[in-house]
């Protein structure tokens, strides 16, 4: 039957819980319109057990495991709000909300000089005022920030099982690497890349890219980890399997549902059950 792949696609979207295998495959099969039914849990098992039938449901095999660094693999907020806060008591209007502040730490050290202070990128005082921010936040690299639950041991488990694992991040080297110098992973990631390394940062596709290379798999063979729509696009465009975390550091406004991520994991517990789950 010519629609057997796209049944075998489904079945496996099912399976792994990829959102956007799954809509493309009932887009090209007509039944674009039950994608939100068939995304129901309550009906996936009467579904599954039907495609078992109609096809065998391949597993998709990986061998390595790259995720972004600040909110995805690590939760820094301690560290970088500590260091926003001392900017706003000391060059600004005082000190800020928590959670406000931390959900503009994907946004970047420009931003959180901006909400601190008032002062727009182009005033002469910004870029003086955001380098005394990365300093302050340097000094207290790798002080409080620890991986998320559970993270430390699946990449253990995954290590064991012969995958490979690597960081792509934006954060710049000089606080990239300290910082998972001082993570408590064993081993270390195979790979860390940083804008540094590459001529175009996420969401470009090159540092990905690189992370593959350095790895030595194909980037089909390799899953992409993020809390930012930036991660998604960069891991899609560079070909990799990407997976959308819905714990990091997200504005209220956003939605990693709509991100176009193969799938989305409420919690670290969830990550590491669908990463245990590949291996």
């Amino acid at each position: 039957d010519v629609h057997q792949p796209l049944v075998g696609q489904i079945g496996r979207a099912l399976v792994r819980g990829s959102h956007r295998v799954l809509e493309r495959a009932l887009d090209a099969l007509g039944l674009g319109r039950h994608v939100k039914l068939v995304g129901e849990l309550e009906h996936r098992p009467a579904l599954l057990a039907l495609l078992e039938v109609l096809l065998p449901l391949e597993q998709r095999v990986f061998d390595a495991f790259v995720f972004d660094l600040d909110g995805t693999l690590v939760d820094t907020a301690s560290e970088l709000i500590a260091a926003y806060q001392k900017l706003c008591i000391e060059l600004g209007g005082g000190e800020k909300p928590f959670d406000d502040a931390r959900k503009l730490i994907s946004h970047g050290s420009g931003r959180l000089v901006t909400e601190a202070t008032g002062i727009e990128e182009g005033d002469p005082r910004w870029e003086p005022y955001r380098q005394q921010y990365l300093d302050w936040y340097e000094e207290l690299l790798g002080s409080t920030a620890q991986p998320y639950d559970g993270l430390v041991e699946v990449l253990k488990a995954a290590h064991s099982a012969g995958k490979k694992w690597g960081v792509v991040t934006n954060k710049f080297r000089r606080f990239a690497e300290p910082l998972m110098n001082e993570m408590p992973f064993e081993p270390s990631a195979g790979v860390l890349v940083t804008p540094c390394d590459v001529t175009h940062a996420k969401p470009h596709p090159e540092p990905v890219l690189l992370a593959a290379s350095e790895l030595s798999v194909s980037p089909e063979a390799m899953v992409y980890v993020g809390d930012h729509i930036r991660d998604i696009e960069s891991g899609n465009a560079a070909g990799c399997f990407t997976v959308a975390v819905k714990y990091g550091y997200i504005e209220d406004h956003d939605n990693p549902e709509h991100w176009g991520a193969d799938v989305c994991v409420d919690s670290p517990q969830a990550l590491c059950q669908w990463i245990r789950n590949q291996l």
